[in-house]
């Protein structure tokens, strides 16, 4: 195996041995090394862990990564472990492919369900919900895995358990934190969106599950008595505040864009059969989601028996 310096690029494989991008550097590998085993097991070195560090940037000094060892059984067993593992791959892939599938099916329903009928109403999102944004959360004060309010930022969005609602927090206050910080506390099913950067562009929006708090690059959305909150969720998600932005060096929307902006409203018995439908059609993306996530489990633990040998890779079965 060599390893050159060089930009990242994508694997590729010839008579003599392949390429691999690990962290932008190649490794060229040559000899008694399947090109797609040896990507394997290099998908289980943690880079990071060496911890090397330089000009403030996380590095990988040669030295240590020469150094890095693994088991590199005969290749016919390699072929194997790359069989199996790569079935779980195209299982996983095939889920994930599902997903988006529904996903663009949800939206253009969206799209349909909101178009305005007998008995809607053209208001400001003003007139169904408070604009509130959030507070600055000094660093003395993050890093809390458990408290009395989670605090929220654009990062959390982006967890698995945080799809639809946001439940799970990397940062939490205490009595002591929420005297000191004084946050601006949110009820739940509270709509919240990123208001700034590059965040703004992912169109991301997600529902409060509890009481919380939540940073100045989110805003939350209360909604009043004439809306459910589902059904704000499923109108905010219609809307592109990306080209709503006002001018600036960073793109951001504040609480006078987003009050203007003009929605449908319909009728509340028809804003629960819109829910009903979105609630099904999510569901039915969570689902596939969900199985992928239990194949990435299955994998890991099947990866680490057959490249730790407390698995035999003549009993690891294809059908998972």
């Amino acid at each position: 195996m060599v390893l050159r310096r060089g930009s990242e690029r994508p694997l590729t494989c010839g008579t003599s041995g392949f390429t691999a991008a690990v962290d932008n550097c190649p490794v060229v590998t040559r000899g008694r090394g399947h090109p797609h085993a040896v990507r394997v097991r290099h998908s289980r070195i943690r880079l990071t862990s060496w911890n090397a560090r330089a000009h403030g940037l996380l590095n990988v000094r040669l030295k240590e990564f020469y150094a890095a060892t693994f088991i590199l059984p005969p290749v016919p067993v390699q072929e194997r472990i790359v069989e199996v593992i790569g079935a779980i791959d195209d299982q996983i892939a095939a889920l994930e492919t599902e997903a988006d599938a529904l996903a663009d099916v949800m939206t253009v329903t969206r799209s349909q369900l909101l178009q305005p009928g007998d008995g809607w109403d053209d208001v400001a999102v003003g007139d169904l919900a408070e604009t509130r944004t959030g507070r600055a959360f000094p660093n003395k004060y993050q890093g809390n895995a458990s408290g009395e309010v989670p605090y929220f930022k654009v990062a959390d969005m982006n967890a698995p358990a945080n799809s639809r609602y946001l439940t799970t927090a990397n940062n939490w206050l205490d009595s002591d934190g929420i005297a000191a910080v004084k946050p601006r506390i949110c009820p739940p099913g509270t709509v919240v969106f990123p208001i700034l950067g590059a965040a703004l562009s992912t169109e991301k929006r997600r529902l409060l599950a509890q009481p919380s708090a939540f940073d100045q690059n989110l805003m939350g959305l209360v909604p009043n008595d004439s809306v459910a909150h589902e059904y704000l969720l499923a109108v905010m998600s219609s809307i592109r505040l990306s080209d709503l932005t006002q001018p600036g060096a960073v793109p951001s929307v504040n609480q006078k864009i987003v009050s203007a902006i003009r929605v449908p409203l319909a009728p509340r018995e028809v804003q629960e059969q819109i829910v009903k439908t979105m609630d099904a059609l999510r569901s039915g993306v969570d689902a596939k989601h969900a199985e992928a996530g239990r194949l990435r489990a299955v994998r890991a633990g099947l990866l680490s028996g057959l490249l730790g040998r407390t698995i035999e890779i003549e009993s690891a079965e294809l059908e998972v």
